[in-house]
């Protein structure tokens, strides 16, 4: 029995590690993906942003999962049993593991249109879920982890759905990391000096706890000195400060988890960790999460352990309009739209704060999406929050 969990230990730690080089590497996925579906044992698979088709800043990698799914989800997605369930049952929450079985009665099921007219047709039957972000955060998009196996096997067992657990703040740390580094483009921040160009406040954090690398954006809110800063340490190094004893703890618990990740143990990287300023402004808020064992940031004994991205609630984006007008050739209120467009609202509600119908706010963004070259409102927003904070 010993011998039996050192072993599963082992896959579980190399896994783990195959998850985090995602995080800088997502071309890893595929494989990663295949290795997942080993440990909870199933065939199918696929990890994706359901609410953001990779044309619209999301992603999705699969595992033996015929192209028909996907060419035909649109027409069946009004017929998606397990997600109207488990929306009315609030399922969709960081970190929940599901089985088909827990949502609904088998029965139930495979009666449904959403059974009998698709999943059956491509031979899946029992599912196995996991929520690695849900739909209540601004800064990520709502991911999940489903996995199927067919008719011919066995529902999901309680083992599996432990193993997915385990796997799943692991996920959410590499996934976090990738989402954050990516840029406008879509492309991932891979050296130091991409770093420079995101939006948030990055650390590199070496083995020991001390910092490698900070991005221009954290030296700034760093050298604010309202409520952080970098402290020397007696080996000669820099370490991440707090002001507020409580929150230096917390980042010191945070630091250690990630530079050394506990296998059985690690939180999700919601979790952040917020941190009081001076000025009695929103705090800061501090997300860790550990680098692959080898990754693009250093080489050597310059590998960073660990990443940590420090954001400014009190600092909303912002983008000059004159500069879009003069760059774009937007009318003022062309502009005016564009910008308005990154608060996330409904166009009737953008319509009404602007004071507009809806038909005339469609066409101004339809003339925005022609000038930017964006097509859509996510590229659109994607272009302007890399606008807002390249410098």
């Amino acid at each position: 029995m010993m011998l039996q969990a050192r072993e599963e230990l082992a896959e579980l730690s190399g896994l783990i590690d195959l998850i985090y080089k995602g995080a800088t590497e997502p071309g890893c996925w595929d494989t990663t993906l295949a290795a997942l579906s080993d440990y909870v044992e199933a065939p199918y698979a696929f990890l994706h942003t359901p609410l953001h088709p990779p044309d619209a800043g999301g992603y999705m990698y699969s595992r033996q999962i015929p192209a028909g799914i996907f060419e035909n989800w649109p027409r069946f997605l009004p017929h998606d049993i397990y997600a109207k369930e488990g929306l009315v049952q609030g399922r969709f929450r960081d970190g929940v593991v599901v089985t088909g079985e827990d949502i609904l009665p088998r029965e139930q099921f495979e009666s449904s249109i959403f059974y009998r007219d698709y999943l059956a047709h491509y031979g899946f039957c029992y599912m196995l879920a996991g929520i690695v972000f849900g739909n209540e955060h601004s800064d990520l998009l709502p991911t999940t982890c489903i996995y199927y196996r067919g008719p011919e096997h066995a529902p999901f067992s309680e083992n599996q759905r432990r193993r997915l657990r385990l796997v799943m703040p692991h996920l959410s740390r590499a996934l976090g990391v990738m989402q954050r580094l990516r840029n406008a483009d879509l492309r991932i921040a891979a050296s130091r000096a991409a770093l420079d160009l995101l939006r948030a406040g990055v650390l590199l954090i070496g083995s020991e706890g001390e910092i490698v690398f900070a991005n221009r954006r954290a030296l700034r809110l760093i050298g604010e000195g309202d409520g952080l800063k970098i402290r020397s340490h007696a080996k000669g190094t820099d370490r991440l400060s707090a002001s507020d004893a409580k929150a230096q703890q917390a980042i010191n618990a945070a630091l250690l988890a990630a530079i050394s990740p506990e296998v059985l143990k690690t939180p999700h990287f919601a979790q952040s960790i917020p941190v009081p300023r001076y000025s009695g402004r929103a705090a800061y808020q501090l997300s860790f999460s550990s680098l692959s064992l080898e990754n693009e940031f250093g080489t050597g004994g310059d590998m960073p352990r660990a990443i940590v991205f420090i954001t400014d609630p009190e600092q909303p984006l912002s983008v000059d309009a004159e500069w879009l007008r003069g760059t774009y050739g937007l009318t003022s209120a062309e502009a005016k739209a564009a910008i308005m467009s990154m608060r996330g609202d409904s166009t009737a509600r953008l319509a009404a704060v602007l004071g507009i119908s809806v038909n005339t706010l469609r066409t101004q963004l339809q003339q925005v999406y022609a000038k930017t070259g964006t097509g859509n409102r996510a590229r659109l927003v994607r272009l302007l929050i890399s606008l807002s904070e390249v410098e």
